[in-house]
């Protein structure tokens, strides 16, 4: 028996259109759904000088930093609170994620946790990305550089920022209110031109 396809949160709800003031010409805001392959929860982490030495063989390129993004060579280290990291890639299937961090944080009080499908990812880019989530959250969304993340509400909903890029950020929250994320930064985009991007 073939098995079922698993299913995002989104499914069904992300076909390419535009909403609001968007035109062929002027759209202020793209959202799309990520698929990370895996995200894993890393709690108890060492702190960072450690933390970067233990990662070193698993591929790490950068110290991990509070509200900051460290980058491994296949996998991206997201800062989500004292001792909290998320771990998340786009190419290693999360056992096998699993099973490098696991051996890096050996002998320490470290523990890991694959979050790959309780999660749901959006990106948020374009010229108007930084007012609308303005809007919606009280962090200071204009001082975030490249790299930065924070874990604040948005609206109602608790999400992990991440800014990728000037006008690109990722917003990572529980699987059961990324419909609901979803519709609700739709809404509020609508003064701005939304392209949805399936």
């Amino acid at each position: 028996m073939a098995e079922a396809s698993r299913q995002t949160a989104l499914s069904g709800h992300t076909e390419s259109r535009d909403v609001g003031e968007s035109s062929a010409t002027t759209t202020g805001v793209r959202l799309s759904q990520r698929h990370p392959t895996a995200i894993l929860q890393l709690n108890g982490a060492p702190d960072e000088a450690s933390l970067a030495k233990r990662l070193a063989p698993v591929g790490s390129t950068s110290t991990p930093s509070l509200n900051r993004a460290a980058d491994g060579d296949a996998w991206v280290l997201l800062w989500n609170g004292p001792g909290q990291w998320f771990v998340v890639s786009e190419t290693i299937e999360p056992n096998t994620l699993l099973d490098q961090f696991e051996t890096a944080l050996e002998g320490s009080n470290a523990t890991l946790t694959d979050l790959s499908h309780a999660r749901s990812v959006t990106r948020i880019e374009g010229s108007d990305v930084r007012e609308l989530l303005t809007k919606l959250c009280p962090l200071d969304i204009e001082a975030m550089s490249a790299g930065d993340c924070a874990t604040s509400l948005f609206g109602q909903l608790t999400a992990l920022a991440h800014c990728v890029a000037d006008e690109r950020f990722d917003l990572y929250v529980f699987r059961s209110f990324g419909l609901e994320m979803w519709e609700m930064l739709i809404d509020e985009a609508r003064e701005f031109g939304v392209h949805i991007v399936q």
